[in-house]
Order: C-alpha cells, then sequence, then structure tokens
C-alpha cells in the first residue's frame, strides 16, 4: 500500500512537469503549477505520516499479541504441571499386608505376592524392563455377577513416583497364568485370582501398592500395601 501511495503521488508529479514544458504556459500558469506542484508534496509528506503511524500502530499490536501468547502458553503449562500433580495417588483408608485379606468395604482383596522383575515373558509377547508384578486374590462383595475393568490400581516408589499397570503385560501374564479378570464376569462370593504388572524407573524401591474395590473403585476403601 504504501510503495503504491508513493509511485502515484510520483507519477502525478512528473505528469504535471510535463504539461507545463509541453504546453508553453504562461508566467502565472508556471507559478500556478508550482503551487499544486508544492501541495501535491505536502500532501505526499502528510501520508508518508500517517503511513509511518500505521505500522508502528500495526508493529505494536503484535508485540502485544506476541506478549499476551507467551502469558497464555506460560499459565497452561503451570496448570498442566498442577493438573499432574493432583492426579498422584490418593488417601488410603487403611494399609493391609501381602498374604491377608484386606476389607475394601463390599468386596475384598488378598495380595498373594509382589515381586520385581526384569522381564515379563508370556506365550503372548516378551515385555523387556523393570517390572513390579503382583498376584492376588478379589472377592466380590455384591449381590449378582459383575464384570470388571482395567485394574485402577496405583504403585508409587519412594521418591513419590507414581505408576499406572501396563495393560499388555498385565493382560497377558493374566491369560498366560489362567489369572484373567479385565473385562471378565466375576461371581460374587468367590475368590478370583488375578495379576497387575507396573513398569517402574530401574533402580528405584520402597513400592506402596494402592488398592481398591476392582468392581466399583469409587464405592469402596483405598487401602495401602508395602510390597
Amino acid at each position: 500500500m504504501r510503495i503504491a501511495l508513493l509511485v502515484g503521488a510520483l507519477f502525478i508529479l512528473v505528469a504535471l512537469q510535463a504539461c507545463a514544458g509541453s504546453t508553453g504556459a504562461d508566467e502565472g500558469q508556471a507559478r500556478e503549477l508550482k503551487n499544486e506542484n508544492a501541495e501535491l508534496r505536502e500532501d505526499l509528506e502528510e501520508a508518508q505520516e500517517k503511513i509511518g503511524e500505521l505500522e508502528a500502530e500495526v508493529a505494536s499490536a503484535e508485540a502485544a499479541q506476541e506478549t499476551e501468547g507467551e502469558a497464555s502458553g506460560s499459565a497452561s503449562a503451570s496448570g498442566s504441571a498442577s493438573a499432574s500433580a493432583e492426579a498422584g495417588a490418593p488417601e488410603p483408608d487403611k494399609s493391609c499386608e501381602v498374604g491377608k485379606a484386606c476389607d475394601l468395604g463390599e468386596s475384598s482383596v488378598t495380595v498373594t505376592s509382589a515381586e520385581e522383575v526384569g522381564a515379563i515373558n508370556t506365550s503372548l509377547g516378551n515385555y523387556k524392563g523393570a517390572f513390579v508384578l503382583v498376584e492376588f486374590e478379589y472377592t466380590f462383595g455384591g449381590s449378582g455377577t459383575v464384570s470388571l475393568d482395567e485394574s485402577p490400581w496405583l504403585l508409587e516408589d519412594d521418591s513419590g513416583t507414581v505408576y499406572t499397570p501396563n495393560f499388555d503385560a498385565s493382560s497377558s501374564y493374566e491369560i498366560d497364568n489362567n489369572r484373567s479378570l479385565i473385562y471378565e464376569e466375576v461371581q460374587p462370593g468367590v475368590p478370583s485370582p488375578g495379576a497387575v504388572a507396573f513398569e517402574v524407573a530401574p533402580d528405584v524401591e520402597g513400592f506402596i501398592l494402592y488398592i481398591g474395590d476392582l468392581a466399583y473403585p469409587q464405592a469402596g476403601q483405598v487401602a495401602i500395601v508395602d510390597v
């Protein structure tokens, strides 16, 4: 836009000068053309000033938008960090022990074993890494059959890092060892064997297992088990 204005103004100046030379105007006409030429120059200078002001306003608006975007990104990152911290392990209602039945309100769980392994090998796939493998028995205390979902249990190490179950390793191990509970239907009052595998960071220790009712995790109690 700025270039177009400048080019147009210059074109008018050249045309006026050419007109003055080709028509042989008298001295009065020459003065009149000279005055018009001066006015056009003033108009051109004013247009240049306005263009400069507009460019400054645009630059200021772009800078403001950039600053606002950075602030928004910083707030978003902060919010994500807070959400991550709040999504840690829940407050337990009680403590239980490996090998002993743990009453969770309506249902009960007995953690029968928990061990750290360097790999989980099954006929459905081999999983290498640091794992905590937990075997247990779950007894549903309801009045009818119920279908279970993925395990909502959590594992926390001594640094406060919280881990969720590794679905592939857990389901493969369950199926291979006749402990399948994921997406299975269980009978009330009948102990059902299950297993869950947590992939953890290497060289960590001091694990605490957070367990709850597999059928109704929001309704029952939360217990911790030192494993």
